[in-house]
């Protein structure tokens, strides 16, 4: 019976504290201002974020939209045999100003459906067989805008 007793005065003993600790942060202190609670005394201290006309952000995600992303083109002339190429022998890229951008060959699709991904960036592209081969590549502007394209290219056998 002590210890039932000990155990629930320990407990209304926590209970009164915390239940002054309460009413002092939230009602028990006031200051020349008239704020009344430690949080609301403390709220006033703290400076006002200002915030900025949205107008500003609008104008300047207008003006972002505008700007097109890379277009990426085949440049390849006549008919590609099997064999290694370079990728600007094939593809180029402009971003909206003219300026040349590199392009980067994500993936590969041979004739029989066989894919070759590539995590890296490489410089060639090599055809072993003849048929229709799917290259994805993509490209990237200063601006990080990306654009993402897929070629068919038919592929003939050297005679």
């Amino acid at each position: 019976m002590e210890q039932i007793i000990r155990q629930y005065g320990r407990f209304l003993l926590e209970a009164a504290v915390l239940g002054a600790l309460m009413w002092l942060l939230f009602a028990g202190l006031s200051d020349t201002q008239g704020n009344s609670g430690i949080l609301a005394i403390a709220g006033t201290e703290i400076a006002a974020e200002e915030i900025s006309p949205r107008r500003v952000d609008a104008a300047c995600y207008e003006r972002e939209c505008e700007i097109s992303a890379p277009a990426i083109s085949y440049v390849a002339e006549g008919i590609l045999y099997t064999g290694e190429y370079q990728v600007e022998e094939i593809l180029s890229a402009a971003d909206s100003a003219g300026n040349m951008v590199p392009v980067r060959i994500k993936s590969v699709r041979g004739p029989h459906g066989d894919v070759q991904t590539y995590t890296t960036d490489i410089g060639n592209v090599v055809f072993e067989e003849r048929g229709i081969y799917t290259l994805c590549v993509s490209a990237a502007d200063a601006s990080n805008r990306k654009s993402v394209c897929r070629f068919t290219i038919p592929v003939n056998e050297r005679r």
